[in-house]
């Protein structure tokens, strides 16, 4: 089972496990990208009445062979007092997770004012606004994720150098990391160069991306720097003057121009 850039909000439970979604009786599942705020696990007195998973349960796997994969979401003012994320699989890898439980909003452009029925979520607004937390901060890399092209509005599913968290994708934000001071250890060459360009990076620069924009400032290339020493090919690209960006899911090492002769 996947569950990929899914939004779960102001949902509860009471004596049971999973307050934003509960998942049990799965071989293989696959969270990402998702958000979970105001949701609410209530708990009783006796431990085994639930009340645990404030945001998400997930329970009983298909035996020991079970797996999960639970990647960054983004968990924002959940309620329990057992856990914001409950697990009971046998074998679970849980990766760069946000959990946060002070209050900060993940800023929809106009939510419900309450919870319950008296409140029509699909007459609300839940379209990022433009400084919202979860623009351009989901997974780095889509590949193998199997997206849809796009969004539940009939947007691009992705904008800018990142998808966002949730189902709705901004369409205003077009990059949001942080510049860092420009690395004398990357080095882009040959540079004019024809029909292929070389990368190298320091040992340190971990999980990095290289982005080539034309003219018209549309990516034409996006990929991922798999060895300090990479290379790529240029063959089909018209003779021009191209803008580059080396990066990571939190800096931007070096903006900068190559020569397609």
């Amino acid at each position: 089972m996947q569950i990929e850039n899914c939004h779960f909000t102001k949902n509860y439970c009471f004596k049971t496990y999973g307050g934003g979604a509960c998942i049990r009786e799965v071989d293989s599942l696959y969270v990402r990208n998702c958000l979970f705020n105001y949701n609410t696990a209530y708990y009783v007195v006796q431990w085994w009445a639930g009340g645990e998973g404030g945001g998400m349960a997930i329970m009983h796997g298909l035996g020991y062979s079970s797996y999960a994969i639970i990647e960054n979401n983004r968990f924002f003012n959940n309620k329990t007092v057992g856990g914001v994320l409950y697990d009971s699989y046998y074998h679970a890898d849980i990766i760069g997770n946000t959990i946060c439980n002070n209050y900060e909003e993940p800023l929809f452009t106009n939510p419900t004012l309450g919870v319950g029925l008296d409140y029509d979520a699909l007459n609300a607004d839940w379209t990022l606004l433009d400084d919202s937390p979860c623009v351009n901060t989901g997974t780095p890399d889509t590949n193998g994720l199997s997206l849809p092209l796009d969004d539940l509005a009939g947007n691009p599913r992705v904008f800018g150098n990142r998808i966002d968290m949730g189902a709705l994708e901004n369409q205003n934000v077009y990059v949001k990391i942080k510049n860092a001071p420009v690395s004398e250890d990357i080095k882009l060459y040959p540079n004019p160069g024809t029909n292929q360009l070389y990368i190298q990076l320091n040992s340190e620069m971990k999980d990095c991306f290289f982005d080539l924009f034309n003219g018209q400032g549309s990516i034409i290339m996006h990929r991922r720097i798999e060895n300090t020493n990479s290379m790529f090919m240029t063959d089909y690209l018209p003779t021009g003057v191209y803008h580059y960006r080396i990066y990571n899911q939190n800096k931007v090492f070096k903006n900068s121009s190559w020569v397609k002769l």
